[in-house]
C-alpha cells in the first residue's frame, strides 16, 4: 500500500497534485467515497505521463463540482444523465469527476440502463481490464489498490484484454479506442480480444460510432504524444474512414501535424501547454475539399464555438501575423500586451505556419523569455521594502518588468537599483571608504619608521666598544678594562654578545670591504623621501666618523 501512495505522490506534478488534494478534501467534507480510476492508473503503473485524472465517486459526483470556486476552474462540462462533469482547472490539468454506475445492457448493442452503483459494479463496466484499476483516496484506506478485473497482470504481460464478449458490440468507440492504446503503450490485444477485434472491424461496426463519442475519441487524439503514429495504425486497420470516407484516399497531413507536435513539444520544455485540438483537426482534414471538411466536422458532434474556431483557424493565423509585421507591436510593451491575449494554441500554430522572422522572434521571446521573466519578478524584495500588498504594488512590479526588458538590465545589482528608483526608495548609504592616496602614504610612513628604527638600532651596535679593542695609548695587546657592574636589584635578560671587531691591517686599510647597497624604496612623496634621505645620509658620516677612529 505504501508504494503506490509514494508512485501517487512521486509521479504527478505539482498542478496535480494540488487537484487531487482539493478533490479529496471535499470529498472527506460530504462524507463520500472518491477514488483514483482509469488511464491516470494504468499510466501510473506502467511509467506513463500522466496527461489527465479520472475521479470515481461513490455518490453525486456534482456536489462535489459545485463546491469549486469559479477562480479554480476555467471551463466546466456537465453531463446531467450520467452525473459526470469534465473540469479544466486553471492550471491546465483536465480532471473527469463521474459518480460510480452500473450499465446493463437489455440486449448487446442497445442503449445502456444505467444505474448508480459501487466502485466494483463502475470498474467491472470498463472497456479494457487495464483500465479497470481504482486507487482509493479515502483517510481509513488511502493508497488501497482495487484491482477486480486482475489487470495488474495483463499491464505486467503487456497485453490488452476486453471484460466481455460484447465490448465492441456494445460500444465500437472502443475500436477506435484500443488500437490507439496499442499504439501509446506498445501493448497487443490478447488472443480472445483480438479475434473480437477482428471480427468488429470486419462488420463494420465503427459506422455505428455516435457523434460525440467521435468527437471525444478525436479530442484524445490531439492530447496524444504521438498523435501521428496512431493515425497510421487506424489507416491500417480500415478505421480512418469513420471520420471522412475520402480520407483513407487522401490521407491525413502528416508532415505538417509533425511540425506541430515539434513545436508542442519545444514549449512544453518551458513550461507552455496550450489547447491544440483546433490546430491537430487542422492537419488531419486538411486535404479534404471544404464541403468534405464541413462534413467531418459535422460527425464530431462539436459545440458551436468549437466548429467556428476550427473554419477560422487559418484567418486568426493571418490576422496574428498581421499585426506582429506591422508598426503596431514594433515596441516591446504593446507586442508583449497584444501577445498575452493570444491563446498559446494559435501561437503555436502561426509559428508552424508563418516564417516570417519578425514573427517567429516576437513569438519565440514572448514565450521563450519574457514570460519566463515574469515568473521571475522580485516579489519577496519588493515586500522587504516595506510596500504592502494592492494596486500600487503591482503596479510597480509592472513597470519594472517592462522598464527592466527595455533596458536589458540583466544582473542582480541593476535590477536592485531599477526596483528601488521605481518604488522610491533610497538607496542605502555606503560606509565612507578611505582614499587610496591616504592609505598610500600611510603604508610609506609605516614602512619609514620602520626603517628609522632599524638605522638607529645598527648604530648603536656599531658605536659600542669592544672588550678585545686596544685602549689607546696602552701597551699593545693590553685589554680593555672591563667597568664593575652595578648591583642590579632584578634579574635582566643578558644581550647577545656583539661581534668582535677586528682591527684593520694596511691591505684592508687601502682595500675596505665592499658593502652590498640597499634598494631604497620610492618614495612619491617629495617632503617625506627627502627626510629619509637627509637621516640616510647622517647615519653614514657617523659610520664613517667611528671607522675613522678606529685606524687613528
Amino acid at each position: 500500500m505504501p508504494d503506490y501512495v509514494f508512485l501517487l505522490e512521486s509521479r504527478l506534478t505539482p498542478d496535480q497534485r494540488r487537484v487531487v488534494s482539493r478533490l479529496q478534501g471535499l470529498a472527506q467534507q460530504m462524507e463520500v467515497n472518491i477514488y483514483l480510476v482509469g488511464g491516470a492508473i494504468r499510466d501510473l503503473i506502467c511509467g506513463q505521463p500522466i496527461r489527465d485524472l479520472d475521479f470515481a465517486v461513490e455518490g453525486n459526483a456534482l456536489r462535489i463540482v459545485k463546491e469549486l470556486e469559479p477562480e479554480e476552474t476555467e471551463s466546466v462540462e456537465i453531463d446531467e444523465n450520467l452525473r459526470s462533469a469534465e473540469v479544466v482547472f486553471r492550471s491546465g490539468v483536465l480532471a473527469e469527476i463521474s459518480s460510480a454506475r452500473s450499465e446493463i445492457f437489455p440486449r448487446p448493442g442497445d442503449k445502456p440502463e444505467i444505474r448508480p452503483g459501487s466502485i466494483f459494479d463502475d470498474l467491472r463496466r470498463r472497456d479494457f481490464s487495464v483500465n479497470a484499476i481504482a486507487l482509493s483516496l479515502n483517510p481509513a484506506s488511502r493508497g488501497l489498490l482495487l484491482d477486480p478485473a486482475n489487470g495488474l497482470a495483463d499491464i505486467e504481460k503487456r497485453e490488452i484484454r476486453t471484460l466481455t464478449t460484447h465490448s465492441f458490440t456494445n460500444d465500437p468507440l472502443r475500436i477506435l479506442r484500443i488500437i490507439r492504446f496499442s499504439s501509446r503503450l506498445g501493448f497487443k490485444p490478447d488472443e480472445r480480444t483480438s479475434g473480437l477485434l477482428d471480427i468488429a472491424i470486419e462488420r463494420k461496426l465503427y459506422g455505428t460510432i455516435s457523434g460525440a463519442g467521435l468527437g471525444r475519441e478525436m479530442k484524445e487524439l490531439a492530447r496524444e504524444a504521438k498523435p501521428i503514429g496512431v493515425l497510421k495504425k487506424w489507416e491500417e486497420r480500415g478505421v480512418i474512414s469513420v471520420i471522412h470516407p475520402n480520407l483513407a484516399r487522401r490521407h491525413p497531413d502528416h508532415s505538417g501535424l509533425a511540425q506541430l507536435i515539434k513545436m508542442r513539444d519545444l514549449l512544453a520544455d518551458y513550461g507552455w501547454r496550450g489547447n491544440l485540438f483546433v490546430a491537430v483537426m487542422h492537419y488531419v482534414l486538411r486535404r479534404l475539399k471544404g464541403r468534405e471538411r464541413s462534413t467531418a466536422v459535422g460527425n464530431f458532434g462539436l459545440r458551436a464555438a468549437e466548429v467556428a474556431e476550427l473554419f477560422d483557424l487559418e484567418g486568426e493565423a493571418q490576422r496574428v501575423a498581421k499585426m506582429l509585421l506591422g508598426p503596431k507591436t514594433s515596441q516591446l510593451r504593446p507586442c508583449y500586451q497584444y501577445l498575452e491575449t493570444v491563446p498559446i494554441g494559435l501561437l503555436t500554430f502561426v509559428l508552424c505556419e508563418f516564417g516570417q522572422v519578425k514573427v517567429q522572434s516576437k513569438i519565440r521571446n514572448h514565450l521563450l523569455k519574457h514570460r519566463l521573466f515574469q515568473r521571475e519578478l522580485p516579489v519577496v524584495e519588493l515586500e522587504g521594502y516595506g510596500i504592502p500588498r494592492g494596486p500600487r504594488f503591482d503596479q510597480i512590479l509592472k513597470e519594472f518588468f517592462f522598464q527592466a526588458l527595455e533596458t536589458k538590465k540583466r544582473s542582480k545589482n541593476e535590477q536592485s537599483k531599477l526596483l528601488r528608483k521605481i518604488a522610491g526608495v533610497p538607496e542605502p548609504k555606503k560606509a565612507r571608504k578611505r582614499p587610496p592616496k591616504e592609505k598610500e602614504k600611510a603604508k610609506l610612513k609605516t614602512r619609514a619608521v620602520a626603517q628609522k628604527a632599524a638605522g638607529a638600532k645598527a648604530a648603536r651596535t656599531l658605536a659600542a666598544p669592544s672588550a678585545h679593542m686596544p685602549v689607546p695609548g696602552s701597551p699593545a695587546g693590553e685589554p680593555r678594562a672591563r667597568p664593575e657592574a652595578a648591583p642590579a636589584t632584578r634579574a635582566e635578560p643578558k644581550p647577545k654578545p656583539a661581534a668582535p671587531v677586528r682591527s684593520p691591517t694596511k691591505s684592508a686599510a687601502h682595500k675596505p670591504r665592499a658593502r652590498r647597497p640597499r634598494a631604497r624604496p620610492r618614495l612619491p612623496a617629495k617632503s617625506l623621501g627627502s627626510t629619509i634621505r637627509h637621516r640616510a645620509k647622517q647615519t653614514r658620516r657617523g659610520k664613517q666618523r667611528q671607522e675613522s677612529k678606529k685606524r687613528h
